[in-house]
């Protein structure tokens, strides 16, 4: 249970910094984004240590 709201916080956190990075829903950075999320919590650990100008590469070369 305690992993699972884990889990859920990281997400909530991840999408926190998805939309301070500006990204619009529509673009397809954004759902590759989401899906590596829901892939790893390595990759929502690493992506809430990115820089924001790092990020759309880190999507780009990880999707």
């Amino acid at each position: 249970m305690l992993m699972e709201e884990k889990k859920e916080d990281d997400m909530g956190a991840c999408i926190e910094k998805l939309d301070k990075v500006r990204w619009a829903a529509q673009y397809p950075t954004y759902d590759t984004a989401l899906l590596l999320f829901g892939q790893s919590a390595d990759y929502r650990k690493l992506w809430l240590h990115l820089k924001p100008e790092s990020c759309g590469n880190w999507v780009k070369s990880v999707g």
